[in-house]
């Protein structure tokens, strides 16, 4: 009894199904395209979420060498990137670093070039090294330079008499060596004048030569032997003549500390090149008297023009 009630109810609900379905048709049939939901609603009331894509900027990408591209989907906007390759010090150009050199004389600019690369981008730095060599100049002052040191020498042969007479011309006169309490001036000789009432004249002399124009210092040392007789009013001189001509006044000779010597000099501008030097012993009332001379000399003299001025260029 179950069975068949429950059975019953099943094809029961089957035909209900049926009838449903066919109501269903009809319905559908008779709806218009008015009556079909709108995309547009449909999708605004059930919205898909957007996602937006943000292009990266060029500042954010790695330049890492890539030769392969990933698949792009279609729904989503990329930005494809140009790979940038990657240099090596290898690839870059042989840029030689020229530094010439200079001369210290010259002053071209020394420019030096360097290049430096980095591992990715290549990044070329130029740096420019100007050095400017500036010229040393020595300046070198015109001068003056002093005539060399001059030592004058005597123009008068054996001035002492050391050999004897010549080259001196004597007139009474003779050659007498260191003795008793007369010692030469120079040397162990001197000239002897012997003055006597009758021999009272003695000279001598000797020729040297000279410039015209120059002055020279005419200097000999004269004094008194052992034999001083002058008597009450006896007197004696000495006197220098150059070519015949008295230089100055004469010496006075009284009687004074024997073999004493004392300087007689006179100064001479020479009128020619060729100048005898005479030494003249004279006295008038005397018994005795012995004149005596020695070291005669007359140097020569230095030149007083100075040299040429030497200027010297500045050296580059």
């Amino acid at each position: 009894m179950v069975s068949k009630g429950l059975l019953a109810l099943v094809l029961g609900g089957i035909s209900f199904t049926r009838v449903e379905a066919r109501a269903c048709i009809k319905r559908s049939s008779s709806l218009s395209l008015t009556d079909l939901p709108s995309p547009t609603s449909s999708i605004l009331s059930n919205p898909t979420p957007i996602v937006s894509v943000s292009t990266p900027a060029s500042s954010d990408i790695v330049s890492t060498p890539s030769t392969t591209v990933s698949p792009i989907s279609e729904t989503t906007p990329s930005t494809i990137l140009e790979s940038t390759p990657s240099t090596s010090f290898s690839d870059l150009p042989a840029t030689p670093i020229i530094t010439p050199s200079t001369d210290a004389s010259s002053t071209t600019p020394v420019v030096t070039s360097s290049i430096i690369a980095s591992s990715s981008t290549p990044e070329v730095t130029s740096s420019t090294v100007v050095s400017s060599t500036i010229p040393s100049t020595t300046l070198v002052a015109s001068t003056t330079s002093a005539a060399p040191a001059c030592t004058p020498s005597n123009l008068v042969s054996n001035p002492s008499f050391e050999q004897g007479i010549s080259p001196w011309v004597n007139f009474q006169g003779a050659v007498a060596s260191s003795s008793g309490a007369v010692t030469a001036k120079d040397g162990n000789y001197y000239f002897l004048a012997a003055l006597t009432g009758s021999n009272n004249f003695i000279s001598v002399r000797q020729e040297v030569q000279m410039e015209v124009g120059q002055t020279y210092d005419v200097k000999a040392y004269y004094g008194l032997g052992a034999h001083q007789n002058f008597g009450s009013s006896g007197v004696c001189n000495l006197q220098l003549t150059m070519n015949g001509d008295l230089q100055g006044s004469v010496i006075n000779l009284t009687p004074t500390t024997v073999g004493q010597w004392n300087l007689f000099e006179r100064t001479y501008v020479a009128t020619d090149t060729d100048v005898i030097i005479r030494y003249v012993f004279s006295c008038s009332g005397i018994t005795s008297v012995d004149g005596l001379l020695d070291l005669v000399t007359v140097p020569s003299t230095c030149p007083t023009t100075p040299a040429a001025a030497t200027s010297v260029a500045p050296s580059p």
